[in-house]
Parts: C-alpha cells; structure tokens; sequence
C-alpha cells in the first residue's frame, strides 16, 4: 500500500486555516508556531531534568545536614584546641615560676 499520496495531502491541508488571508505568509506561521513548540519542550524538559524542584530540595537537605557536622566537629576541635592552649600556658607558668623561685629554697612563703 502506497503511503506518499496521503501525506501529500496531509502535508498540503491547512485543516481550515489560511495564513495568506490572515496576513502572513506561510512560513512565517509555521516558524512561529515550531518555535512555540520548542519553546515549550526545552521549558519542560529543562524543569524536569535540569532544575527539578525535588531533587534540589533533597541535596539542600544533605548539604544542611552535612554542615551540621562540620560545624559540631569544627567546635569540638575548636574546645580541644582551647584546652591544650590552657594546659600549656599553666605548665609554662608553672615552669617560669619554678624557675624564679627555685624547688630548694622555699623560705619566702613563711613570714
């Protein structure tokens, strides 16, 4: 069964629309109308694919939820670090003092 007679004829119908008497000619009709077309596809497309809704809200949550940690192990590192400063300045204090006074003659504590 030959097929080419019948899309000639879907091909050549206009299915009631005449651009010529509307003002335009055809091809100016029929490239706005496929730009229409792919302006909406890539419209759907990219909000499905590339910017979906969804999938953006769950990497913010586990990017929420990883900065979380690192700011809890940030602050405890940040305590230990505070820590040790603190027991390193007593030591040197303390070695400073000894220093001064010296460990054999404590005679200056008794009045």
């Amino acid at each position: 069964m030959d097929m080419s007679g019948h899309v000639e004829t879907c091909a050549t119908q206009n299915f009631g629309f005449n651009p010529t008497l509307a003002g335009l000619d055809s091809w100016a009709y029929f490239a706005t109308k496929a730009t229409n077309i792919q302006r909406h596809w890539r419209g759907f497309w990219s909000r499905k694919y590339l910017f979906d809704f969804y999938a953006r809200k769950l990497y913010l949550r586990h990017v929420a939820a990883v900065n979380a940690q690192v700011r809890a192990a940030v602050a405890e590192e940040g305590e230990r670090a505070a820590k040790s400063q603190k027991a390193l300045a007593e030591a040197a204090a303390r070695s400073a003092f000894e220093t001064k006074v010296g460990s054999t003659s404590p005679q200056h504590l008794i009045f």
